[in-house]
Protein backbone atom coordinates (compact mmCIF):
# COMPACT_ATOMS: atom_id res chain seq x y z
CA UNK A 1 0.00 0.00 0.00
CA UNK A 2 1.40 3.46 -0.88
CA UNK A 3 1.91 5.73 1.97
CA UNK A 4 -0.78 8.40 2.83
CA UNK A 5 -3.45 6.13 1.76
CA UNK A 6 -6.49 7.47 3.08
CA UNK A 7 -8.29 3.58 3.39
CA UNK A 8 -5.82 1.20 5.08
CA UNK A 9 -6.35 -2.38 4.51
CA UNK A 10 -4.26 -4.46 7.16
CA UNK A 11 -5.07 -8.36 8.73
CA UNK A 12 -3.71 -8.84 12.22
CA UNK A 13 -4.11 -12.75 14.05
CA UNK A 14 -4.24 -11.97 17.84
CA UNK A 15 -3.22 -15.78 18.88
CA UNK A 16 -2.78 -16.63 22.25
CA UNK A 17 1.25 -17.09 21.71
CA UNK A 18 1.86 -14.35 19.23
CA UNK A 19 0.55 -11.36 17.18
CA UNK A 20 0.56 -11.66 13.46
CA UNK A 21 0.18 -9.04 11.41
CA UNK A 22 0.54 -8.47 7.45
CA UNK A 23 -0.09 -5.49 4.81
CA UNK A 24 -0.13 -6.68 1.52
CA UNK A 25 0.61 -10.97 0.75
CA UNK A 26 3.58 -10.51 -1.68
CA UNK A 27 6.95 -11.65 -0.22
CA UNK A 28 7.85 -8.40 0.17
CA UNK A 29 4.57 -6.74 1.79
CA UNK A 30 5.14 -5.37 5.32
CA UNK A 31 4.64 -8.26 8.02
CA UNK A 32 5.49 -8.49 12.22
CA UNK A 33 5.12 -10.52 14.84
CA UNK A 34 5.39 -10.17 18.43
CA UNK A 35 4.73 -12.25 21.43
CA UNK A 36 0.86 -11.88 22.98
CA UNK A 37 1.76 -10.62 26.11
CA UNK A 38 0.33 -7.83 27.71
CA UNK A 39 -0.55 -6.32 31.22
CA UNK A 40 -0.52 -2.96 33.15
CA UNK A 41 2.38 -1.25 34.35
CA UNK A 42 2.05 -0.67 37.68
CA UNK A 43 2.44 3.07 39.00
CA UNK A 44 5.38 2.57 40.97
CA UNK A 45 7.33 1.64 37.57
CA UNK A 46 6.21 4.68 35.76
CA UNK A 47 9.47 7.35 35.52
CA UNK A 48 11.51 4.36 36.79
CA UNK A 49 14.98 3.72 35.02
CA UNK A 50 14.41 1.57 31.65
CA UNK A 51 10.57 2.86 31.19
CA UNK A 52 9.87 5.54 28.84
CA UNK A 53 7.11 6.67 26.59
CA UNK A 54 8.92 3.98 23.61
CA UNK A 55 7.44 1.37 25.49
CA UNK A 56 4.23 2.39 26.93
CA UNK A 57 0.54 2.13 25.53
CA UNK A 58 -2.21 4.41 27.25
CA UNK A 59 -5.12 2.78 26.78
CA UNK A 60 -8.08 2.97 28.86
CA UNK A 61 -6.79 5.25 31.81
CA UNK A 62 -4.21 2.79 32.08
CA UNK A 63 -0.48 2.64 30.79
CA UNK A 64 0.37 -1.29 29.57
CA UNK A 65 3.33 -2.79 28.07
CA UNK A 66 3.64 -5.57 25.75
CA UNK A 67 5.65 -8.33 24.39
CA UNK A 68 9.31 -8.90 25.97
CA UNK A 69 8.88 -5.85 27.99
CA UNK A 70 6.45 -7.46 29.43
CA UNK A 71 7.19 -10.66 29.64
CA UNK A 72 10.78 -9.42 31.50
CA UNK A 73 9.21 -6.65 33.72
CA UNK A 74 5.85 -7.57 35.02
CA UNK A 75 4.89 -10.76 37.66
CA UNK A 76 2.75 -13.42 35.80
CA UNK A 77 -0.40 -12.53 37.88
CA UNK A 78 0.07 -8.92 36.58
CA UNK A 79 -0.49 -10.64 32.90
CA UNK A 80 -3.30 -10.95 31.05
CA UNK A 81 -4.62 -14.48 30.25
CA UNK A 82 -4.20 -15.10 26.78
CA UNK A 83 -4.95 -18.93 27.21
CA UNK A 84 -8.91 -18.58 27.30
CA UNK A 85 -11.80 -18.32 24.88
CA UNK A 86 -12.75 -14.90 26.77
CA UNK A 87 -9.79 -12.78 26.54
CA UNK A 88 -9.95 -11.70 22.68
CA UNK A 89 -12.18 -7.97 22.83
CA UNK A 90 -10.64 -7.74 26.02
CA UNK A 91 -8.84 -4.00 27.14
CA UNK A 92 -5.76 -6.63 26.90
CA UNK A 93 -6.38 -7.72 23.29
CA UNK A 94 -7.33 -4.29 22.27
CA UNK A 95 -3.68 -2.91 23.19
CA UNK A 96 -1.89 -5.73 21.09
CA UNK A 97 -4.29 -4.81 18.15
CA UNK A 98 -3.16 -1.05 18.46
CA UNK A 99 0.79 -1.78 18.91
CA UNK A 100 0.26 -4.18 15.76
CA UNK A 101 -1.44 -1.19 13.51
CA UNK A 102 1.33 1.01 14.87
CA UNK A 103 4.31 -0.72 13.39
CA UNK A 104 2.58 -1.34 10.44
CA UNK A 105 2.71 2.71 10.47
CA UNK A 106 -0.76 3.34 11.22
CA UNK A 107 -1.55 5.59 14.07
CA UNK A 108 -4.78 7.73 12.47
CA UNK A 109 -7.22 7.41 9.50
CA UNK A 110 -9.80 4.93 7.91
CA UNK A 111 -8.86 1.15 8.48
CA UNK A 112 -10.63 -1.73 6.57
CA UNK A 113 -9.38 -5.02 9.32
CA UNK A 114 -9.65 -8.00 9.03
CA UNK A 115 -8.84 -10.19 12.31
CA UNK A 116 -8.74 -13.79 13.26
CA UNK A 117 -10.91 -16.06 15.67
CA UNK A 118 -9.94 -19.22 17.29
CA UNK A 119 -12.29 -22.10 14.82
CA UNK A 120 -13.53 -23.30 18.30
CA UNK A 121 -14.99 -19.82 19.26
CA UNK A 122 -15.96 -18.18 16.02
CA UNK A 123 -19.25 -18.61 15.69
CA UNK A 124 -20.15 -17.66 19.84
CA UNK A 125 -17.56 -14.80 19.09
CA UNK A 126 -17.63 -13.45 16.05
CA UNK A 127 -20.39 -10.91 16.51
CA UNK A 128 -19.62 -9.84 19.64
CA UNK A 129 -15.54 -9.21 18.43
CA UNK A 130 -17.25 -7.73 15.09
CA UNK A 131 -19.03 -5.33 18.05
CA UNK A 132 -15.77 -4.61 20.05
CA UNK A 133 -13.58 -3.03 16.95
CA UNK A 134 -16.23 -1.39 14.64
CA UNK A 135 -15.85 2.39 15.39
CA UNK A 136 -13.42 5.04 16.50
CA UNK A 137 -10.59 4.05 18.72
CA UNK A 138 -7.75 6.70 20.40
CA UNK A 139 -5.53 5.38 22.46
CA UNK A 140 -1.08 6.67 22.90
CA UNK A 141 0.84 3.79 21.53
CA UNK A 142 4.95 4.25 22.29
CA UNK A 143 4.22 8.11 22.58
CA UNK A 144 2.37 8.89 19.87
CA UNK A 145 -1.23 9.41 19.46
CA UNK A 146 -3.06 6.47 17.99
CA UNK A 147 -6.87 7.97 16.01
CA UNK A 148 -8.41 5.08 14.03
CA UNK A 149 -11.93 4.39 12.72
CA UNK A 150 -12.16 1.07 11.75
CA UNK A 151 -14.93 -0.08 8.86
CA UNK A 152 -16.92 -2.84 8.91
CA UNK A 153 -16.51 -5.18 5.75
CA UNK A 154 -17.21 -8.51 4.37
CA UNK A 155 -15.31 -11.23 5.85
CA UNK A 156 -13.31 -9.04 8.60
CA UNK A 157 -13.80 -11.74 11.63
CA UNK A 158 -12.31 -14.98 10.04
CA UNK A 159 -12.05 -18.70 11.58
CA UNK A 160 -8.21 -18.93 11.80
CA UNK A 161 -7.88 -22.67 10.75
CA UNK A 162 -10.13 -21.40 7.84
CA UNK A 163 -8.19 -18.49 6.66
CA UNK A 164 -5.28 -20.59 7.19
CA UNK A 165 -7.04 -23.14 4.60
CA UNK A 166 -7.67 -20.91 2.17
CA UNK A 167 -4.21 -19.12 1.72
CA UNK A 168 -3.15 -22.42 1.01
CA UNK A 169 -5.29 -23.22 -1.59
CA UNK A 170 -5.04 -19.81 -3.08
CA UNK A 171 -0.91 -20.15 -3.46
CA UNK A 172 -0.19 -23.84 -4.15
CA UNK A 173 -1.02 -24.01 -7.80
CA UNK A 174 -1.50 -28.56 -7.59
CA UNK A 175 -3.98 -27.50 -4.39
CA UNK A 176 -5.96 -25.01 -6.91
CA UNK A 177 -6.36 -28.15 -9.07
CA UNK A 178 -7.73 -29.77 -6.78
CA UNK A 179 -10.17 -27.12 -5.33
CA UNK A 180 -11.16 -27.33 -9.37
CA UNK A 181 -12.06 -30.52 -9.31
CA UNK A 182 -14.36 -30.24 -6.11
CA UNK A 183 -12.18 -32.33 -4.52
CA UNK A 184 -11.72 -31.74 -0.05
CA UNK A 185 -9.34 -30.48 1.63
CA UNK A 186 -8.41 -30.11 5.52
CA UNK A 187 -6.51 -27.62 7.32
CA UNK A 188 -5.10 -27.73 10.46
CA UNK A 189 -3.83 -24.80 12.60
CA UNK A 190 -2.32 -25.71 15.21
CA UNK A 191 -1.38 -22.77 17.69
CA UNK A 192 -0.63 -21.79 20.96
CA UNK A 193 -4.13 -22.45 23.51
CA UNK A 194 -5.73 -24.50 20.51
CA UNK A 195 -6.10 -26.18 17.67
CA UNK A 196 -8.13 -25.58 14.65
CA UNK A 197 -9.72 -27.75 12.16
CA UNK A 198 -11.15 -26.92 8.56
CA UNK A 199 -12.42 -28.89 5.68
CA UNK A 200 -13.42 -27.41 1.91
CA UNK A 201 -15.65 -29.24 -0.29
CA UNK A 202 -13.81 -27.31 -3.61
CA UNK A 203 -14.76 -23.90 -2.06
CA UNK A 204 -17.26 -25.02 -0.22
CA UNK A 205 -16.92 -25.23 3.81
CA UNK A 206 -18.17 -28.29 5.51
CA UNK A 207 -19.34 -26.76 8.85
CA UNK A 208 -20.23 -30.07 10.55
CA UNK A 209 -16.88 -31.33 10.10
CA UNK A 210 -15.19 -27.94 11.32
CA UNK A 211 -14.19 -26.82 14.70
CA UNK A 212 -11.36 -27.07 17.28
CA UNK A 213 -9.71 -28.22 20.94
CA UNK A 214 -8.18 -26.45 23.27
CA UNK A 215 -4.89 -28.66 22.58
CA UNK A 216 -2.12 -26.59 21.49
CA UNK A 217 1.52 -25.54 22.38
CA UNK A 218 0.23 -24.20 25.89
CA UNK A 219 -0.62 -27.89 26.65
CA UNK A 220 2.47 -29.18 25.63
CA UNK A 221 4.47 -26.39 27.59
CA UNK A 222 2.63 -27.06 31.15
CA UNK A 223 3.53 -31.14 30.30
CA UNK A 224 7.04 -29.72 29.88
CA UNK A 225 7.16 -27.70 32.83
CA UNK A 226 5.75 -30.29 34.93
CA UNK A 227 8.21 -33.32 33.73
CA UNK A 228 10.98 -30.88 34.31
CA UNK A 229 9.72 -29.95 37.93
CA UNK A 230 10.41 -33.74 38.72
CA UNK A 231 13.40 -34.41 36.97
CA UNK A 232 15.18 -30.69 38.43
CA UNK A 233 13.39 -29.42 41.28
CA UNK A 234 12.34 -26.41 38.99
CA UNK A 235 8.89 -24.61 38.38
CA UNK A 236 7.99 -22.61 35.57
CA UNK A 237 5.05 -20.17 34.79
CA UNK A 238 3.54 -20.56 31.59
CA UNK A 239 5.14 -17.87 29.70
CA UNK A 240 8.84 -19.58 30.72
CA UNK A 241 7.62 -23.11 30.23
CA UNK A 242 6.27 -21.60 26.23
CA UNK A 243 9.83 -20.20 25.88
CA UNK A 244 11.88 -23.36 27.04
CA UNK A 245 9.69 -25.25 24.81
CA UNK A 246 10.41 -22.90 21.54
CA UNK A 247 14.68 -22.53 22.88
CA UNK A 248 14.76 -26.64 23.14
CA UNK A 249 17.59 -27.16 21.84
CA UNK A 250 19.62 -24.48 24.37
CA UNK A 251 18.13 -23.30 27.84
CA UNK A 252 19.90 -22.36 30.98
CA UNK A 253 18.38 -25.09 33.76
CA UNK A 254 19.58 -26.75 36.77
CA UNK A 255 23.22 -24.41 36.57
CA UNK A 256 24.10 -25.35 33.40
CA UNK A 257 23.15 -25.29 29.42
CA UNK A 258 20.74 -28.29 28.91
CA UNK A 259 19.18 -29.52 25.44
CA UNK A 260 15.37 -30.43 26.36
CA UNK A 261 14.67 -31.55 23.24
CA UNK A 262 13.46 -34.92 24.17
CA UNK A 263 11.63 -33.34 27.23
CA UNK A 264 9.33 -31.52 24.58
CA UNK A 265 9.08 -34.34 21.94
CA UNK A 266 8.06 -36.37 24.55
CA UNK A 267 5.52 -34.01 26.08
CA UNK A 268 4.03 -33.20 22.35
CA UNK A 269 3.41 -37.29 21.40
CA UNK A 270 1.73 -37.09 25.07
CA UNK A 271 -0.27 -34.21 24.17
CA UNK A 272 -1.35 -34.66 20.41
CA UNK A 273 -2.67 -38.19 21.04
CA UNK A 274 -6.11 -37.01 22.17
CA UNK A 275 -6.40 -34.37 19.30
CA UNK A 276 -5.43 -37.31 16.24
CA UNK A 277 -8.10 -39.38 17.95
CA UNK A 278 -10.89 -36.55 17.75
CA UNK A 279 -9.97 -35.67 14.15
CA UNK A 280 -9.95 -39.38 13.21
CA UNK A 281 -13.39 -39.68 14.70
CA UNK A 282 -14.81 -36.55 12.85
CA UNK A 283 -12.52 -37.42 9.29
CA UNK A 284 -12.47 -41.11 9.40
CA UNK A 285 -14.40 -41.61 6.61
CA UNK A 286 -12.96 -38.53 4.30
CA UNK A 287 -9.22 -38.70 5.15
CA UNK A 288 -8.42 -41.06 2.25
CA UNK A 289 -9.85 -38.73 -0.57
CA UNK A 290 -8.70 -34.90 0.90
CA UNK A 291 -5.67 -33.82 1.32
CA UNK A 292 -4.71 -32.01 4.23
CA UNK A 293 -2.56 -29.57 5.08
CA UNK A 294 -1.11 -28.69 8.61
CA UNK A 295 -0.10 -24.76 9.84
CA UNK A 296 0.24 -22.70 12.60
CA UNK A 297 3.22 -21.99 14.93
CA UNK A 298 3.47 -25.62 16.27
CA UNK A 299 2.87 -27.45 12.86
CA UNK A 300 6.15 -28.80 13.06
CA UNK A 301 6.10 -30.69 16.49
CA UNK A 302 2.22 -31.60 15.48
CA UNK A 303 2.87 -32.57 11.96
CA UNK A 304 4.93 -36.10 12.40
CA UNK A 305 2.09 -37.70 14.86
CA UNK A 306 -0.90 -36.17 12.04
CA UNK A 307 1.26 -37.76 9.20
CA UNK A 308 1.07 -41.08 11.21
CA UNK A 309 -2.44 -41.26 10.78
CA UNK A 310 -3.41 -39.37 8.32
CA UNK A 311 -0.84 -40.17 5.15
CA UNK A 312 -2.38 -37.54 2.63
CA UNK A 313 -0.92 -35.29 4.94
CA UNK A 314 1.30 -32.32 4.18
CA UNK A 315 3.26 -29.43 6.22
CA UNK A 316 2.73 -26.10 4.97
CA UNK A 317 5.23 -24.14 5.45
CA UNK A 318 6.07 -20.96 2.73
CA UNK A 319 9.87 -19.25 4.27
CA UNK A 320 8.82 -15.95 1.84
CA UNK A 321 6.14 -15.18 3.95
CA UNK A 322 7.60 -16.00 7.48
CA UNK A 323 6.58 -19.62 7.48
CA UNK A 324 3.32 -22.19 8.30
CA UNK A 325 2.54 -18.96 11.54
CA UNK A 326 1.68 -16.32 8.93
CA UNK A 327 -0.69 -18.81 6.77
CA UNK A 328 -3.53 -17.67 8.50
CA UNK A 329 -3.35 -13.88 8.85
CA UNK A 330 -2.44 -14.28 5.17
CA UNK A 331 -5.68 -15.56 4.09
CA UNK A 332 -7.57 -13.51 6.14
CA UNK A 333 -6.30 -10.51 4.25
CA UNK A 334 -6.46 -12.49 0.81
CA UNK A 335 -10.24 -13.24 1.66
CA UNK A 336 -11.20 -9.18 3.01
CA UNK A 337 -10.04 -8.04 0.10
CA UNK A 338 -11.45 -10.20 -2.46
CA UNK A 339 -14.77 -10.23 -0.83
CA UNK A 340 -14.85 -6.24 -0.81
CA UNK A 341 -14.98 -4.59 -4.45
CA UNK A 342 -13.73 -0.95 -3.76
CA UNK A 343 -11.02 -2.48 -1.14
CA UNK A 344 -9.60 -4.48 -3.85
CA UNK A 345 -9.37 -1.26 -6.17
CA UNK A 346 -7.94 0.40 -3.39
CA UNK A 347 -5.58 -2.38 -3.25
CA UNK A 348 -5.05 -2.82 -7.42
CA UNK A 349 -4.52 1.34 -7.04
CA UNK A 350 -1.76 1.18 -4.54
CA UNK A 351 -0.30 -1.86 -6.67
CA UNK A 352 3.09 -2.01 -7.17
CA UNK A 353 4.36 -3.53 -10.86
CA UNK A 354 7.03 -5.38 -9.31
CA UNK A 355 4.70 -7.07 -6.40
CA UNK A 356 2.74 -9.94 -6.99
CA UNK A 357 -0.51 -9.11 -4.95
CA UNK A 358 -3.60 -10.37 -6.34
CA UNK A 359 -1.92 -11.50 -9.40
CA UNK A 360 -3.40 -15.53 -8.98
CA UNK A 361 -6.68 -14.50 -6.91
CA UNK A 362 -9.58 -12.33 -9.04
CA UNK A 363 -12.23 -11.49 -6.34
CA UNK A 364 -15.24 -13.83 -5.99
CA UNK A 365 -18.31 -11.27 -5.77
CA UNK A 366 -20.64 -12.08 -2.59
CA UNK A 367 -20.48 -16.02 -3.50
CA UNK A 368 -18.65 -15.82 0.14
CA UNK A 369 -19.83 -14.38 2.81
CA UNK A 370 -19.62 -14.67 6.48
CA UNK A 371 -22.35 -15.81 9.05
CA UNK A 372 -22.04 -14.20 12.49
CA UNK A 373 -23.31 -17.88 13.87
CA UNK A 374 -22.12 -20.39 11.51
CA UNK A 375 -19.18 -19.29 10.05
CA UNK A 376 -18.08 -19.08 6.55
CA UNK A 377 -21.58 -19.83 4.43
CA UNK A 378 -22.30 -19.63 1.06
CA UNK A 379 -25.08 -17.81 -0.90
CA UNK A 380 -26.23 -17.35 -4.31
CA UNK A 381 -25.73 -13.95 -5.50
CA UNK A 382 -29.01 -12.61 -8.57
CA UNK A 383 -27.22 -10.92 -11.19
CA UNK A 384 -30.25 -9.30 -13.59
CA UNK A 385 -28.13 -8.40 -16.46
CA UNK A 386 -26.47 -10.47 -19.21
CA UNK A 387 -26.68 -13.23 -20.52
CA UNK A 388 -25.31 -16.65 -19.70
CA UNK A 389 -22.13 -18.24 -20.47
CA UNK A 390 -22.82 -20.10 -23.84
CA UNK A 391 -20.46 -22.86 -22.77
CA UNK A 392 -20.29 -23.49 -19.24
CA UNK A 393 -17.74 -26.76 -20.03
CA UNK A 394 -15.05 -24.37 -21.67
CA UNK A 395 -12.06 -24.50 -19.42
CA UNK A 396 -12.92 -26.80 -16.67
CA UNK A 397 -16.27 -24.76 -15.92
CA UNK A 398 -19.10 -26.89 -14.09
CA UNK A 399 -22.58 -25.06 -13.27
CA UNK A 400 -23.55 -25.15 -10.03
CA UNK A 401 -26.44 -24.58 -8.68
CA UNK A 402 -27.15 -21.94 -10.80
CA UNK A 403 -24.82 -19.56 -8.37
CA UNK A 404 -22.68 -16.94 -10.27
CA UNK A 405 -20.11 -14.38 -9.84
CA UNK A 406 -18.31 -11.69 -11.25
CA UNK A 407 -14.80 -11.14 -12.24
CA UNK A 408 -13.97 -6.93 -12.73
CA UNK A 409 -12.24 -6.12 -15.71
CA UNK A 410 -9.99 -4.05 -13.36
CA UNK A 411 -8.50 -7.61 -12.46
CA UNK A 412 -7.75 -8.29 -16.55
CA UNK A 413 -6.19 -4.84 -16.60
CA UNK A 414 -3.63 -5.69 -13.53
CA UNK A 415 -2.87 -9.09 -15.47
CA UNK A 416 -1.42 -7.17 -18.49
CA UNK A 417 0.92 -5.06 -16.62
CA UNK A 418 2.12 -7.88 -14.61
CA UNK A 419 3.02 -10.18 -17.93
CA UNK A 420 2.91 -7.65 -20.48
CA UNK A 421 5.49 -9.13 -22.73
CA UNK A 422 4.44 -12.94 -22.49
CA UNK A 423 3.09 -13.59 -25.37
CA UNK A 424 1.24 -16.31 -24.13
CA UNK A 425 -1.10 -13.88 -22.27
CA UNK A 426 -3.06 -13.01 -25.55
CA UNK A 427 -5.05 -16.04 -24.92
CA UNK A 428 -6.55 -15.64 -22.01
CA UNK A 429 -7.91 -12.23 -23.58
CA UNK A 430 -8.92 -13.77 -26.55
CA UNK A 431 -10.90 -16.33 -24.08
CA UNK A 432 -11.81 -13.22 -21.55
CA UNK A 433 -13.39 -11.41 -24.87
CA UNK A 434 -16.17 -14.03 -25.70
CA UNK A 435 -18.04 -13.71 -22.48
CA UNK A 436 -21.24 -11.96 -21.47
CA UNK A 437 -20.53 -8.79 -19.70
CA UNK A 438 -22.79 -6.75 -17.43
CA UNK A 439 -22.10 -2.99 -16.86
CA UNK A 440 -19.90 -4.52 -13.70
CA UNK A 441 -18.11 -6.65 -15.18
CA UNK A 442 -17.48 -10.44 -16.74
CA UNK A 443 -19.91 -12.78 -15.55
CA UNK A 444 -19.24 -16.90 -15.53
CA UNK A 445 -20.97 -19.64 -13.89
CA UNK A 446 -19.99 -20.89 -10.57
CA UNK A 447 -17.07 -20.78 -8.44
CA UNK A 448 -14.85 -23.17 -10.97
CA UNK A 449 -14.49 -19.82 -12.88
CA UNK A 450 -12.34 -18.32 -10.56
CA UNK A 451 -10.38 -21.39 -10.07
CA UNK A 452 -9.99 -21.64 -13.76
CA UNK A 453 -8.77 -18.20 -14.33
CA UNK A 454 -6.45 -18.91 -11.67
CA UNK A 455 -4.63 -22.02 -13.44
CA UNK A 456 -4.32 -19.89 -16.55
CA UNK A 457 -2.42 -17.74 -14.98
CA UNK A 458 -0.46 -19.10 -12.78
CA UNK A 459 0.35 -21.19 -16.46
CA UNK A 460 1.64 -17.53 -17.72
CA UNK A 461 3.91 -16.95 -14.91
CA UNK A 462 5.71 -20.61 -15.46
CA UNK A 463 5.79 -20.00 -19.52
CA UNK A 464 3.98 -22.87 -19.59
CA UNK A 465 2.14 -23.78 -22.93
CA UNK A 466 -1.32 -22.70 -23.01
CA UNK A 467 -2.13 -25.30 -25.71
CA UNK A 468 -0.67 -28.24 -22.95
CA UNK A 469 -4.21 -30.82 -22.75
CA UNK A 470 -3.66 -30.01 -18.99
CA UNK A 471 -4.92 -26.30 -19.90
CA UNK A 472 -6.94 -26.66 -23.16
CA UNK A 473 -9.62 -24.54 -23.73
Amino acid sequence: MKKGSSDQIVAVDIGSGYVKAVAGVSADSKRISFPSVVGILPSELLGSFGFDDSQIIEYGGRSWITGQWAAENLRPYQLTNTLNHDWAGSDGWKVLLFRALAELGIYEGDVHLAIGLPQSSFRERSRQIMVEILGDHRAVVHGKPMNIRIFRNEGMVMPQAAAGLYAWSNRDLEIKKLVLQDTMLGGIDVGTYTTGYAIMQGVRPMLEKSGGSNIGMSRVAATVSSMLHTQYGVSMDTITAMRAVEKRNKIFLGGEIRDISDVVAEAVKQVVQPLITMLYAKWVQDAAYMKIGVYGGGARDFFPYIQEIFPNAQLVEYHDIGGSRFLPVLGMFTYLCLNNIWLEEIAMSNFDEDDDDFSSSPRIESSQIQDDSDGLLYEEEEIDEGPSVSDPDALFLRPALEDTLSVECNFFKLCARIYDGNPLHARIYQWVATLPRTKRGIVGFSDHLVVALNLYLDALASDKTIVDPEFET
